[in-house]
């Protein structure tokens, strides 16, 4: 059943929270997720750490990061103070590794799309390295690996334009490191004090629905953080399983199709519901 009036959201997480409210009209005079302007896709905690201070006038992310960070467009909002205006955080942490270039944190599609794909759309070469300086470098957390890939990677960059100086620093200073799931739970929970519901971040699945963790453990992890801090979880695996796999999911086996949309942005807007109905119901308990 829809609230009365249209609750007041803060979207941290990837394209399977983003995409179902923003591209479908489910959400409208339920959900309203852009108060706080446009906060774009992410994947880490450090990026929705790096948000909030954004909202909150205490940093401000230099226009030449734009390509990596999608976070240049965002202002200090005087609400950010407390948030008091805001009724529900859904947070959905895609991804167990960080990623950081000067101070800035990103996901690693901004680095894939602008920077590196160019380069291993060269030739057989040039995409081994990438390849092996991304997932075995930095995703691995391997440093001698990363160091050498990148000298690599700085060398493929043969211009000397603003842009291609940007791109070597770029392959070069990059730096990773994993994340801590339940000190990011703790952070965001002190960060915000308002109520947070957690999205499972399912990375693929198998063809009988069962969900698939990239890392491995990583899905696990995040479960089990939610829990002990007791916030309330929203998983779509079973709603996949009902839905149909192949029906639910698009080509590239990572996002829902345009059929399943729909029903994806009804069930999150639910949760996100629940969430507050059910903090609102804590609130007057206790008073």
């Amino acid at each position: 059943m829809a609230e009365a009036a249209h609750l007041n959201v803060l979207l941290f997480g990837g394209c399977l929270v983003h995409w179902p409210m923003t591209r479908t009209t489910r959400a409208e005079g339920r959900i309203r997720y852009d108060a706080y302007g446009p906060i774009r896709e992410i994947h880490s905690f450090a990026e929705m750490f790096q948000i909030v201070e954004i909202l909150r006038g205490q940093r401000k992310i230099p226009e030449e990061f734009q390509l990596i960070s999608r976070m240049t467009e965002l202002r200090p909002v005087s609400g950010a103070a407390d948030f008091g205006d805001i009724d529900v955080a859904l947070l959905e942490p895609a991804s167990p590794i960080e990623l950081i270039f000067r101070g800035v944190a990103f996901h690693r599609n901004a680095i894939t799309t602008n920077f590196l794909k160019p380069i291993m759309d060269r030739g057989r070469e040039e995409r081994k390295v990438g390849a092996i300086w991304l997932r075995h470098g930095l995703v691995g957390l391997n440093e001698e690996i990363r160091a050498d890939a990148a000298a690599k990677l700085a060398e493929y960059v043969i211009g000397d334009t603003p842009e291609d100086d940007f791109a070597r620093a770029l392959f070069l200073e990059v730096r990773s490191r994993k994340t801590d799931v339940l000190g990011g739970f703790v952070k965001m929970r002190e960060l915000l004090s308002r109520p947070i519901g957690v999205v499972c971040y399912n990375f693929r699945y198998m063809p009988d629905g069962r969900p698939i963790s990239w890392p491995a453990g990583f899905r696990e992890e995040v479960l089990a953080a939610a829990q002990q801090l007791n916030l309330p979880v929203f998983d779509p695996a079973p709603m996949v399983q009902s839905f149909g796999v192949a029906a639910a999911l698009a080509e590239d086996l990572g996002h829902y199709s345009a059929e399943f949309m729909p029903v994806a942005a009804d069930a999150l807007v639910e949760f996100t519901e629940s969430v507050h109905r059910n903090a609102n119901a804590k609130t007057a308990l206790a008073a």
